[in-house]
């Protein structure tokens, strides 16, 4: 025996609101319900509830209509668990990402006359920049869009920040026409791209500059 009416028999802790409303608006009123059995087991119930009036307009009796979407439910709190697992490592992925980002502080030292402006469109990014100036008084900047957005996008990035930190602080090269086409070489063939058709051309668009203010 669950109770005598409505309000003893719901387990929606918002039943006597939503009674309310729904007699307010004489319309019917949907909401869902977690109910727990003697032995412990979850039940979820879909209840719709309609207010059903006399030819006088007298509100006479409510009739509910419940239907169990316990498996819909057990399905929906797997996928969050999942979307949370995966924004979770995605956020940390842009932890990552940020640190190998030039710092502000970096930006200004280098080009003092300057302002970066980065909004990416996912919470990693296909765009990045990056800056150097080394011992003879040579600025290095660069602005990148590398193909694809997201964690596809982000992963080029990272390719291509080690790649101008190779080339130009470790390895000393001066010339932007030589970085840029040691870079074409190594992402060919990091990617092994072989130029076949339809193979993914994966790489990216660069705007890389020198400035010597003296």
């Amino acid at each position: 025996e669950r109770g005598p009416n409505i309000k003893t028999i719901s387990n929606n802790p918002d039943i006597t609101t939503i009674l309310e409303q729904c007699k307010i608006s004489e319309k019917s009123y949907q909401y869902d319900s977690l109910n727990i059995t003697n032995q412990g087991k979850k039940i979820w119930e879909s209840s719709t509830i309609t207010p059903i009036y006399d030819n006088k307009g007298i509100l006479k009796k409510f009739i509910i209509i419940d239907t169990d979407i316990t498996k819909q439910k057990h399905t929906e709190e797997l996928l969050e668990e999942k979307n949370n697992d995966i924004l979770s490592n995605i956020n940390y992925a842009k932890k990552i990402q940020d640190t190998l980002l030039p710092s502000a502080e970096k930006v200004r030292d280098t080009i003092p006359d300057s302002f970066t402006l980065y909004l990416p469109k996912d919470i990693v990014s296909g765009d990045f920049y990056w800056v150097y100036k080394d011992d003879k008084g040579n600025a290095y900047f660069a602005a990148v869009d590398c193909t694809g957005h997201g964690v596809s996008g982000a992963f080029m990035s990272i390719i291509g920040l080690s790649l101008l930190d190779e080339l130009v602080v470790n390895e000393g090269i001066e010339d932007i026409d030589k970085i840029l086409i040691k870079m074409r070489e190594h992402i060919i063939d990091d990617l092994q791209q072989t130029g076949e058709v339809g193979e993914a051309r994966d790489g990216m668009d660069i705007a890389l500059c020198k400035m010597n203010k003296e």
